[in-house]
């Protein structure tokens, strides 16, 4: 099979805005807006714990793994997909306060990984 070489600023510039904009049209504004502190509390730290997490899970794991080659790794797979969340929610018959909450975190999760991997 032949290797596809994928510049990851495309990926960030041409898949990605769509489908966060997808995920995000669906959100009611004033909703999140009224839910923006649990969003917030849940989305934010729990994302740097994982990150945390998996990064130390993977340095000790791993012994030829450095700090921020697992740290890199940790904030690539902390955050789960918005649009992944938006899909599985939809046919549940949850609340609107819980599908608000559910798909808020998601993308903010997305802000929170895309952070930590910049930092």
């Amino acid at each position: 099979m032949p290797e596809i070489a994928l510049n990851p600023e495309i990926v960030l510039l041409i898949f990605l805005p769509p489908l966060l904009y997808d995920a995000a049209f669906n959100i009611s504004s004033k909703q999140l807006r009224l839910n923006l502190p649990t969003v917030t509390t849940l989305a934010i730290p729990l994302v740097f714990f994982t990150t945390t997490a998996i990064a130390a899970c993977i340095y000790y794991l791993l012994p030829e793994m450095t700090w921020p080659i697992a740290f890199v790794l940790g904030a690539i797979l902390s955050p789960p997909d918005a649009v992944a969340a938006t899909g599985i929610t939809r046919g549940l018959g949850l609340s609107s306060r819980t599908l608000t909450i559910l798909e808020g975190e998601s993308l903010v999760n997305d802000t929170s990984g895309l952070l930590t991997f910049f930092h």
